[in-house]
């Protein structure tokens, strides 16, 4: 649909590749992700690789793509970048996977008649709305907070007479940001080593309550203490995801994994994008720091409903997929 694209003659077949691609782009997820918790052993550190490569993709896609355009033109960027799929595709598609490897502790004789762990994926679902409020929240949010509030760079910068030009100060906060996002990253391994080592339930829960303390801080504070907050902030909202995606592994039977991670994923691209209007509601009628409070109170009650996962599911034996 890409290389379609490059083609497209009108408005409506550019509308109507465009769409497709999308659509096609959209699969990865369920897909990808479902595929790597059917058919890799050590699931949550392959869970945060995956993570890893996916964040650095979104990053250097602008860059990427504006280099091709720059050098070829807006169309050849849709051309080049839908080659290597064609091929990508075929490799995965020759490569031998054995999908029995997960086929043990917690999936193991239960799938789909353990009706505690359905009532758990339930009950997960919420946790990840929450979730999701949180992440893409902060996401709308931290951008704009930097650069009202975080100016050491920008002061650093601008104090060279040559620097002093219009959008310094967006583009010092912009560099933060980004760097900020991309030291998360890390934090994709992290918890992906977290997921491989103990009792994912109580890892989705500690992480959170980790979490908690940062949201008051990301409201009141400023400038260089502001960034060291987001750094960690960061760092552990990220480094959940793979704790997250092995929990939707561990609580749903091997035939319907991808479609629980098609679930969840409806859930925080979807559901969670609503986020924007209580933002709207909250920045006009407090301030423009006040939804971090809301997420902090989001984050609360995730805990209390990662405490009912918890009771719900009682000693469930944590999955041995991850044997090394």
């Amino acid at each position: 649909m890409s290389i379609l694209t490059f083609f497209s003659k009108s408005t409506l077949q550019f509308q109507i590749s465009l769409m497709f691609m999308g659509m096609f782009l959209s699969m990865y997820h369920p897909l990808g992700i479902g595929l790597i918790s059917k058919a890799v052993r050590r699931r949550g550190a392959a869970l945060g690789i995956n993570g890893v490569f996916g964040s650095i993709g979104i990053a250097s896609a602008p860059f990427v793509a504006g280099i091709i355009s720059y050098l070829l033109g807006w169309r050849y960027t849709y051309l080049v970048l839908g080659i290597p799929p064609l091929f990508l595709g075929l490799l995965l598609y020759s490569t031998g996977l054995d999908y029995t490897l997960v086929k043990s502790g917690a999936d193991n004789g239960k799938e789909g008649t353990d009706t505690s762990n359905v009532r758990a994926f339930a009950v997960l679902c919420i946790s990840m709305c929450l979730a999701g409020f949180v992440y893409r929240g902060q996401t709308l949010l931290l951008p704009r907070h930097f650069e009202r509030n975080v100016h050491f760079l920008y002061n650093f910068v601008s104090s060279f007479d040559f620097m002093k030009l219009e959008g310094t100060k967006t583009l010092a906060a912009t560099i933060l940001i980004s760097f900020v996002y991309m030291i998360g990253v890390i934090g994709q391994l992290i918890g992906g080593k977290v997921a491989d080592s103990v009792d994912l339930r109580y890892a989705y829960f500690f992480i959170f309550l980790a979490m908690l303390p940062f949201l008051p801080m990301l409201c009141f504070f400023r400038d260089v203490p502001l960034f060291a907050v987001s750094l960690v902030f960061i760092l552990l909202l990220i480094g959940m995801q793979p704790v997250e995606n092995s929990l939707i592994a561990q609580f749903t039977p091997v035939r319907w994994r991808s479609t629980s991670y098609g679930v969840k994923f409806i859930i925080t691209f979807g559901i969670s994008s609503s986020v924007i209007y209580p933002i709207g509601f909250f920045q006009t009628r407090f301030s423009p720091e006040a939804p971090f409070l809301l997420f902090f109170l989001a984050t609360l009650l995730l805990m209390v409903n990662n405490g009912v996962i918890i009771a719900l599911t009682g000693k469930l034996q944590t999955s041995t997929d991850h044997t090394p």
